[in-house]
């Protein structure tokens, strides 16, 4: 399964589906779960899921809106991203 490192997040998949995956956020320095990343098929693009008390500003927001960006462009080109390595 692959692996995102940011400043302040880690991207974790969690489960690899035929065409999208499911990643787990958590905090890089408590590994705290702060939400899930999925797709949204009533939407057709991925879609963070925050968990529960978890509170972000706008660094964290940027970096999380950066990686759904970058999962949704894949999406869309077709890129085989379940398969390749994100690298910081």
């Amino acid at each position: 399964m692959d692996i995102k490192t940011t400043k302040y997040m880690v991207f974790e998949e969690i489960e690899r589906k035929p065409k999208t995956s499911v990643w787990q956020v958590l905090n890089r320095k408590s590994s705290y779960v702060l939400g899930l990343i999925e797709y949204y098929t009533g939407w057709r693009q991925y879609v963070f899921e925050p968990s529960g008390n978890t509170e972000f500003n706008n660094s964290c927001l940027n970096e999380i809106s950066g990686f759904l960006t970058e999962l949704n462009n894949n999406r869309q080109t077709g890129a085989n991203y379940a398969a390749r390595r994100f690298l910081v």
